[in-house]
């Protein structure tokens, strides 16, 4: 794979590896698509505790589900759809 950086980001990763920041441009390379890839499963799980806090305010406003609730049941009724779907 090749990568064209513009020249201002070509100059810090000079220096990373100057510096001895970094071993080589490679190194520096792989750690900002660490970060990129930080950066999205940080999104994500911001996203999905958003998701649980809605859901739990839901049932703070008595918009539960009504009946009886089995967690362990329902988690593993999610568990195998996963599977299924992923072919696992």
């Amino acid at each position: 794979m090749t990568v064209t950086l513009p020249a201002d980001l070509q100059a810090f990763v000079d220096e990373q590896v100057a510096s001895g920041e970094a071993p080589d441009a490679n190194a520096v390379l792989a750690e900002a698509v660490r970060m990129l890839q930080q950066k999205k499963d940080e999104e994500k799980l911001a996203a999905l505790r958003a998701d649980i806090q809605a859901g739990l305010d839901e049932l703070d406003a008595g918009k539960g589900v009504p009946g009886p609730f089995n967690a362990r049941q329902m988690l593993e009724e999610i568990r195998r759809e996963r599977s299924q779907r992923c072919g696992n």
